[in-house]
């Protein structure tokens, strides 16, 4: 778990059950949740039902029930049928849950890699490409290009998003203006299960380049332990120092765990 500061040079699944229904949502045969309405074909605007009696079942399901109880399975499945119309989305999703052990997990994949591996088509991976680049406008709002930097906790929603599920070690570099806001951010490098190289020169160039006046470091940890190592804190302070000639800041270091987060800023480190 250790977030090397390089040499500086010219070349810059576990699995987890997951419990859910066994019977298809699309094939109208899913366990009634508590204190749901019974479904029925349901249509917007017009009381005949959609002839894709999928998309009704799909619809009724939203409409009826409290969409917070479906599992991981039942929203893979929903997501699947609503993009590709394909009859077999049921089978796809428990492959995909099955094969990389959770959801989050799911979304950290390349639509390549998902659609060799489990045979999802282009319409699938896009869909759920979409949907991840939503959930940053819905889950940090104030955290867009050129927005002001508000929360400690957004940040923390914002860098979470693409960290925590990863399948090996990221490093994300925020830059900032003057007045806190998102001037760039964007993945420095990439490593191995438990190392990721971060070369402190190079994010001080180009955070000079970006005219940025201060910047933020964020990588992840595969286990459970977002605890700083020697070689993290090492790393940080190199990478401080270069900026610090720049006469720019380093805010904070924020290190993303399975289910934790560490801020480097908020344990007085930086």
């Amino acid at each position: 778990m250790n977030l090397v500061a390089a040499q500086e040079h010219t070349n810059a699944v576990g699995h987890q059950h997951t419990k859910s229904a066994k019977l298809s949502v699309i094939d109208n045969q899913t366990i009634p949740l508590a204190g749901a309405k019974k479904m029925a074909p349901y249509s917007l605007g017009t009381s005949e039902p959609w002839p894709d009696k999928g998309l009704n079942r799909i619809l009724a399901t939203v409409e009826n029930f409290d969409t917070d109880q479906l599992s991981e399975v039942e929203c893979l499945e929903m997501l699947f049928y609503l993009s590709s119309r394909r009859r077999d989305a049921r089978r796809v999703a428990e492959a995909a849950i099955e094969t990389y052990g959770s959801l989050a997990k799911v979304f950290q994949r390349p639509g390549k890699e998902l659609r060799e591996i489990l045979g999802m088509d282009h319409s699938m991976t896009a869909l759920l490409a979409i949907a991840k680049s939503s959930l940053k406008f819905i889950l940090t709002p104030d955290l867009s290009d050129r927005q002001e930097l508000r929360s400690y906790a957004a940040l923390m929603n914002y860098v979470t998003l693409d960290l925590r599920g990863a399948e090996q070690e990221i490093l994300r570099v925020i830059y900032l203006d003057t007045k806190s806001r998102i001037i760039k951010d964007e993945e420095m490098a990439r490593g191995t299960v438990d190392c990721v190289s971060i070369y402190p020169k190079e994010v001080a160039k180009r955070a000079a380049t970006y005219c940025a006046s201060s910047v933020i470091l964020a990588h992840n940890h595969l286990g459970d332990d977002p605890t700083p190592s020697p070689q993290d804190v090492e790393a940080t302070m190199r990478t401080k120092g270069a900026l610090q000639l720049f006469d720019i800041a380093l805010l904070d270091h924020v290190i993303i765990a399975r289910s934790r987060c560490f801020s480097m800023q908020e344990q007085d480190m930086i």
